[in-house]
């Protein structure tokens, strides 16, 4: 079984904590918040399972954020289900607010699907198979000639998080996507890092201000400058 606890930001301490436990295919998601507590579907379990950045508490880590995100990513069924929910029911407490008892009984019955235990798979590893030609026919070469020493906290696609020492030497896009060219100081080959999947970025000293500002853009805001 894996459990994983999101902290949700409160301004009141302590924060509201939600705890997701995964044991094979079933999700059971609880929050000790009020609604929480009578197994009702509250903000704190939508922030959790968006793997929400904003509104997380200062000792929710980006690795935890990042595990969120690849068990509940928009191709997960409990994430659909989610999103499909929740935007009925802001819709009919739109429409009804004086349906006040009706409104607390769909957050019960929705908050209940993840407390009870939610059958989630994803729906995006049937993927269509990786075109390699495709892809690097797509190849445009974004910023070349660097040497900038990096630190990375890396997500790969199988969803292991782990830590890179490299050395950056290209930034290039390939269908939409930003991508870094680095050597690998430990595995001494040089390596392709999907910019979404960088959790963390570090330089050193010796990385000089453009450089990490080019870098920090690419990363953090999805452009070049």
């Amino acid at each position: 079984m894996e459990k994983i606890t999101y902290l949700s930001r409160n301004a009141k301490k302590p924060p509201f904590e939600v705890s997701i436990e995964i044991q094979g295919d079933l999700t059971f998601i609880n929050c000790n918040c009020a609604l929480g507590q009578e197994k009702k579907i509250c903000r704190h379990k939508i922030n959790a399972i968006r793997g929400d950045k904003r509104n997380k508490h200062q000792d929710t880590t980006e690795s935890t954020i990042a595990r969120l995100r690849m068990i509940f990513g928009p191709g997960s069924t409990l994430r659909q289900h989610l999103e499909d929910k929740w935007q009925l029911l802001r819709e009919f407490s739109t429409i009804h607010p004086e349906a006040e008892e009706q409104i607390e009984e769909k957050r019960k019955i929705l908050g209940e699907a993840f407390s009870n235990g939610f059958l989630n798979h994803n729906i995006d590893k049937t993927h269509v198979p990786f075109d390699a030609d495709a892809w690097e026919a797509e190849r445009r070469v974004l910023v070349k000639d660097l040497t900038c020493n990096a630190s990375l906290i890396y997500t790969d696609n199988e969803g292991q998080i782990t830590q890179r020492e490299v050395i950056v030497e290209e930034v290039f896009s390939s269908n939409e996507a930003f991508y870094l060219l680095a050597y690998c100081l430990v595995r001494k080959q040089t390596r392709t890092f999907r910019v979404d999947r960088i959790q963390r970025i570090e330089f050193p000293l010796t990385c000089d201000q453009v450089t990490k500002s080019l870098l920090s853009d690419i990363i953090y805001k999805g452009k070049t400058i």
